[in-house]
């Protein structure tokens, strides 16, 4: 793109975020140079033939759906750690969802006192909510010794409930070919072994294979100092977006009462450095939180919607209403 297109496309990004959302978003994009020192300035990278930059902030696309200003249409802004979508019906935003955003180092160099960690909050708060449990609560909320090599719905277009993370390698496009893939990976220091299977332990399978509306513990149940430490995590998440957006596309802003049915999972250590992995669900939203890669330094995390991911409801009931069979 010109750089003026590429700033439209910047506007159009910021369009639905809030202030403090496109600040991480844009950080988000900056960090592949970082990423880049960190593995030696590779220009390997599947799918991208002598492209010659392995990490590149502006490697990001814009796809829009339908007609601007249509009834019903939306837009995408991805790439490598950042997705982003919006769908509009008659000029109201109604779905942002999947939105991921993953920082790689998540703690990167700094200077003195300064401290570049983003997910900072998304991560000490889910900590101390953890710390504060009783062992009852615990033995509830905790189903893992060890966290998962990845957020486990990963780049699944629904929300999965029996979903457990991918061999490394089967994460990248049809187009790629395992070799492709493999080389790429084993410049990153991945085995074959290592690139060709998911490396979780069993209760992580256990866990997948519970019945959904078991897993974990209810928020409900909790003590209020608990609650509050909850309601302030799922504030760090939907105050990403615009507030006006937060109701109607989530169901939920910070100030209502927390959802009766919202469940807490985790799994792995309490201490900063070791592999991490939070979940919260309900009927609405699935969020997860995964620090597990390059020693504990590597975040992925995602805000999910079960019924507007890719607004599917909405096409559904557009389908249902003038697409049906006479």
């Amino acid at each position: 793109m010109s750089p003026r297109s590429q700033q439209y496309a910047l506007r159009l990004l910021s369009t639905s975020l809030s202030p403090a959302g496109f600040a991480l978003a844009s950080y988000v994009m900056g960090l592949e140079n970082v990423l880049a020192v960190d593995e030696g300035w590779t220009e390997l990278y599947p799918g991208r033939p002598e492209h010659g930059r392995s990490r590149d902030p502006m490697m990001y696309f814009v796809t829009v759906f339908g007609e601007p200003g249509d009834a019903a249409w939306g837009w995408q802004f991805s790439g490598h750690h950042l997705v982003v979508h919006a769908w509009v019906e008659r000029g109201a935003v109604v779905s942002l969802t999947p939105h991921f955003i993953g920082v790689n180092p998540s703690q990167a160099p700094a200077l003195g006192r300064n401290e570049l960690r983003p997910l900072r909050g998304e991560e000490i708060i889910a900590a101390e909510i953890v710390g504060r449990l009783t062992e009852a609560e615990r033995q509830e909320a905790v189903f893992s010794p060890i966290a998962p090599s990845d957020i486990l719905q990963q780049n699944r277009p629904l929300v999965d409930d029996e979903a457990v993370p991918l061999a490394p390698e089967a994460i990248y496009p049809s187009g790629v070919s395992s070799r492709q893939s493999r080389d790429f990976l084993g410049a990153l220091g991945f085995t074959e072994e290592q690139a060709g299977r998911a490396s979780d332990p069993p209760e992580i399978l256990r866990h997948a294979e519970s019945d959904p509306r078991s897993r974990g513990m209810r928020v409900a149940e909790t003590d209020p100092g608990t609650q509050a430490l909850v309601e302030e995590l799922l504030t760090h998440y939907v105050d990403r977006f615009p507030r006006e957006t937060h109701r109607r596309v989530f169901g939920w802003t910070p100030g209502d009462a927390l959802p009766t049915d919202l469940r807490f999972a985790w799994a792995g250590e309490y201490e900063r450095g070791v592999g991490r992995y939070y979940c919260f669900d309900s009927h609405a939203i699935t969020i997860e939180f995964d620090n597990t890669q390059n020693r504990a330094n590597h975040i992925h995390s995602a805000l999910r919607s079960r019924k507007t991911d890719f607004a599917s409801d909405i096409l559904r009931a557009h389908y249902d209403a003038e697409h049906a069979k006479g």
